[in-house]
């Protein structure tokens, strides 16, 4: 709009990062389960900002899965891989 702040630039890195790491689950959710998968979304998202400490990202991931597992396998009932392919 006319006399508004301007857009800044892109944030290039963030947008790869995240958007790289929704295709490596979308890759990995049936051969390695929903228990390995969304760690590795988690972990591979939490590069794309400036602040990355372990600790909050091993339990992000944990709370994560849990809650992805408990609202869409145990109270939608979906049919989604759990375990790793290799295990089952």
């Amino acid at each position: 709009t006319e006399g508004g702040d301007p857009v800044g630039k892109i944030a290039w890195r963030p947008l790869l990062v995240i958007v790289g790491a929704i295709v490596v689950f979308g890759a990995t959710i049936t051969s390695l389960g929903m228990i390995i998968a969304i760690p590795i979304l988690v972990i591979f998202t939490s590069f794309a900002g400036d602040d990355f400490r372990w600790p909050s990202v091993l339990i992000s991931s944990v709370v994560l899965t849990f809650a992805s597992w408990a609202v869409f396998v145990w109270a939608l009932g979906l049919i989604i891989p759990i375990w790793p392919s290799f295990v089952s």
